[in-house]
């Protein structure tokens, strides 16, 4: 059996089921639904996501936008004449600063389905990988084939700048390039995605309008701040009789400078870059951020981990000291906030399996933590 709909149809069953869908999420039931204001939003993430201020701002209004903006086409009898433009937004910043984070926490606080796809495992049409609509199909699947509330989720493309036009030695495109960017081109803007689904029955293909789904894309983008530094270098580049000014080294603080002519240099097509015009850059964390990470956000690794303890009836004690140690490991082993849980594991392993209460100061975290790093660099050396 093949399913199709009209477009005015499938938009219009689309927005009532969002609709329908984030009233399921409201705290009262039978209320309803108040898209939060950009404030409400930022108050959320703030609770979980340490720094990274103008990040927050900047995915708060658009995501607050992007909603208002789906409620505002509804209200006008989905007239195409009024329907806004949408904005995605890109996030910049280093291994474990919070991207990912951010993102879950956004659409949990919204009610509305969501999917991390990694850009990595992403290839053109007829090469072996996994196609870009298969994002989609991953939507869907965390909708819980809810196709109508998938029609108006969120996407979070990972690892985005792997993605950017690379040559080989003899000047060849890999596949994973240009062709990846100008496939997920036609999802970011809008088009209709066609998703085949077995019913028990038979086949089923439904059709999913993309242009009302936000797209966020983010990553590493190591390489960026050099060709950001070039661009800066190039502005005055001399003084005197041609003697060239002393340039500091490229840091992660160059991400705040960065402009569309550096993606395109990096590997972007301007036509992609030209549906996602927002760009938040994420900093690199601190130790103290690491330690509020662990000690102070909501339901914080501290606290999760001491309720597993309590829950065998053991105890689990961490000097102030030992905390400073697992942050700086964090830093030293260049994971950011993504790496805490690891270090936690590795550091409580032993007093775990024993179902044995941990006293651990800094020397005890020391003793584990190091010897664990030693581990990596001794494996990192055969490799």
């Amino acid at each position: 059996m093949s399913l199709r709909k009209k477009d005015n149809e499938f938009l219009l069953n689309t927005l009532e089921q969002i609709r329908n869908k984030i009233d399921l999420f409201t705290e009262n039931e039978g209320t309803t639904f108040t898209l939060p204001s950009p404030a409400e939003i930022y108050k959320h993430l703030d609770d979980y996501v340490v720094g990274q201020e103008r990040a927050k701002k900047l995915l708060s209004v658009s995501a607050h936008n992007h909603y208002k903006r789906l409620l505002i086409y509804k209200e006008s009898d989905f007239d195409k004449a009024k329907k806004l433009d949408k904005t995605n937004i890109m996030l910049i910043g280093p291994t474990g600063s919070g991207k990912t984070y951010l993102v879950k926490h956004l659409a949990e606080f919204l009610g509305v389905p969501y999917y991390i796809a990694d850009a990595t495992s992403l290839t053109s049409a007829g090469y072996v990988g996994k196609d870009v609509d298969s994002v989609i199909e991953g939507l869907i699947n965390n909708a819980k084939d809810n196709y109508d509330a998938a029609g108006t989720g969120i996407i979070f493309i990972d690892e985005f700048d792997k993605i950017a036009r690379r040559t080989d030695g003899s000047g060849r495109r890999d596949v994973g390039g240009e062709g990846v960017q100008q496939a997920l081109l036609k999802l970011i803007e809008g088009s209709q995605v066609e998703i085949e689904r077995s019913n028990g029955f038979g086949k089923v293909r439904f059709q999913i309008d993309t242009s009302n789904i936000f797209f966020i894309v983010g990553g590493a983008f190591d390489g960026l701040e050099k060709i950001i530094g070039s661009r800066k270098e190039e502005v005055s580049p001399s003084i005197g009789f041609g003697k060239s000014i002393d340039k500091e080294e490229p840091t992660k603080d160059f991400f705040t400078e960065v402009k569309t002519e550096d993606l395109e240099m990096f590997g972007f097509i301007p036509e992609i870059l030209g549906r996602i015009p927002l760009i938040a850059t994420l900093n690199e964390l601190t130790k103290d951020e690491l330690v509020f990470i662990l000690t102070n956000v909501k339901n914080n690794l501290i606290e999760q981990y001491t309720k597993l303890f309590e829950y065998s009836q053991i105890d689990l004690n961490i000097t102030d000291e030992a905390i400073d140690l697992i942050a700086h490991e964090a830093i030293e082993r260049k994971i950011g906030a993504r790496g805490l849980r690891a270090l936690m594991e590795e550091l409580l392993l032993e007093y775990m399996f024993e179902l044995e209460s941990a006293d651990i100061d800094k020397e005890e975290a020391e003793r584990i933590l190091l010897k664990g790093r030693e581990n990596e660099n001794d494996t990192a050396q055969t490799v």
